[in-house]
């Protein structure tokens, strides 16, 4: 993708460069054929590096959004037992 906007981007502006690009296989003989040509001249590029993820919650904090769900949970069942 990155090889294709930079062919664009050339060719756009009217850069000489476009042609070292593939411009005239990509003109000539179509995508399928520009990108397998790229594909066997360009490097497979690596993806990036992933942030690394925020760790987990520790297990006292889940448990405690458990307890409060739980509690909640008895206070409403308790309030519609009084008010029905």
């Amino acid at each position: 993708m990155e090889a294709y906007e930079g062919l664009r981007q050339r060719a756009l502006a009217g850069d000489c460069g476009a042609c070292s690009g593939g411009l005239g296989i990509l003109v000539g003989q179509g995508m399928g054929a520009w990108i397998e040509v790229c594909s066997q001249l360009l490097p497979v590029p690596l993806p990036p590096p992933r942030a690394s993820s925020a760790p987990p919650p520790p297990l006292a904090s889940t448990v405690e959004r458990e307890l409060v769900v739980m509690v909640t949970q008895m206070i409403l069942s308790t309030a519609k037992e009084l008010v029905a």
